[in-house]
């Protein structure tokens, strides 16, 4: 790929120098926290005199200027300067936005157990994902990590029988698409909401392209706690990590904060299991996010993962990857998902078994991008053939039930 230091650093995936130095701020302990927060505070020019008028989220509206990826970050970063002891007028204007985010956890976990007991009663296995699992599990602190819905995985052969009792309990499909048939398509998730409360159900634990065996080594290693299952901490860092490699509307920034704080905790066994999965997907966008963390200091690595981190230069993008860096992204990505949800939505047609196969056989290949490109350009003629066809079968339903 032509210029990809420079498609790496407008992509938005790797912390800018502001949003660098507001994370050794939250992340760093001592004297290096200190000053990094004095040196993000000459940056963001926090104005002398400072209100306590609150915006939507409950920040202080100076905070407003700061982009959505940075805000995420500070009731973390209120959390670290308390422990740090951290004397500004600054610090006691977050008080406020860390509680609310210490209340909001709370409830949504207070929401995620009952829902769990009544998923574990029917004999189905029940996975914390993401944000709740992290806030609960690694943080250890409610206040500290601002989490959105509740995401929970289960297998794909309970799937359906999940689908039943969730709806059964009050959770009603947040779109028109058919969530009894989510399994047929490309997608990995389905959200609900519930009165204030959003989930999203996983039967899988992303769909970005991992191996196999990656993804049965994850459902093999589950952790049990207090009444649900959790990923093993080497697990849910390289899903963090391959997660954070993409680009957003909020900047992604917090997979180096997620990440930090997992691989703190890691022990032996962890970095044993974490080594075998960079030596199987050997996928040079996270060997980069790695030389991230160690070369801002955030994390020293044992030798073995260092001389994985070697390879990084010999390796190259995979096909989604290299999507995902192009200015052809959201193009190429919103195609793929309109037809795996169109698939959903028409069970059985022709274009879901053309998503299929794509998913199978062309979703993967790792030739040149405009060679790609150009394929999925051409893809779209016998796309536009299959709707026809759908079109043909929806109208010959229609005349034999009218029959």
């Amino acid at each position: 790929m032509k210029n990809e230091k420079e498609r790496i650093a407008r992509s938005g995936i790797f912390p800018t120098a502001e949003q660098t130095i507001l994370l050794k701020a939250c992340l760093l302990s001592g004297p290096e926290s200190t000053e990094a927060f004095h040196e993000w505070l000459e940056i963001i020019n926090i104005p002398s005199t400072m209100t306590a008028e609150k915006s939507a989220l409950g920040l202080p509206q100076f905070f407003d200027k700061l982009d959505l990826g940075s805000q995420r970050l500070l009731s973390m970063f209120y959390k670290n300067m308390k422990i740090n002891k951290v004397e500004h007028p600054l610090i006691p204007k977050l008080e406020g936005y860390y509680k609310y985010v210490w209340y909001r956890n709370q409830v949504l976990m207070s929401e995620f157990r009952k829902l769990a007991v009544i998923l574990s009663d029917q004999g189905i296995e029940v996975v914390l994902r993401k944000g709740l699992y992290m806030t609960a599990m690694v943080y250890k602190d409610f206040g500290t990590r601002p989490t959105v819905d509740i995401d929970i995985a289960v297998r794909k052969e309970d799937w359906m029988k999940t689908v039943l009792i969730i709806e059964a309990n009050g959770w009603k499909p947040k779109t028109k698409l058919n969530p009894h048939r989510m399994s047929l398509s490309q997608r990995h998730a389905f959200p609900y909401v519930n009165k204030n409360f959003e989930l999203d159900l996983h039967y899988d634990f992303t769909n970005y392209p991992i191996k196999d065996q990656t993804k049965n080594q994850i459902w093999s290693k589950l952790n049990k706690t207090e009444g649900f299952n959790s990923i093993s901490k080497s697990n849910e860092v390289y899903l963090s990590l391959i997660h954070g490699f993409r680009i957003n509307i909020i900047p992604p920034i917090r997979w180096v904060a997620d990440s930090v704080l997992l691989f703190r905790q890691f022990d032996e066994g962890d970095w044993h299991d974490f080594l075998e999965i960079l030596d199987r997907e050997k996928r040079k966008s996270v060997l980069i996010m790695l030389v991230y963390l160690q070369s801002n200091q955030f994390i020293l690595f044992p030798a073995r993962i260092q001389e994985q981190l070697k390879l990084q230069g010999s390796l190259k993008f995979d096909l989604y990857d290299r999507t995902i860096l192009t200015k052809y992204y959201f193009y190429l990505n919103g195609f793929i998902r309109c037809y795996a949800y169109s698939s959903i939505s028409n069970p059985g047609s022709l274009r879901e078994v053309f998503v299929r196969w794509f998913d199978k056989h062309l979703w993967l290949w790792n030739k040149k991008y405009y060679f790609e490109l150009i394929l999925h350009v051409i893809l779209r003629f016998p796309i536009k053939v299959f709707d026809l066809f759908n079109k043909f079968e929806i109208s010959k339903l229609r005349k034999s039930k009218k029959g």
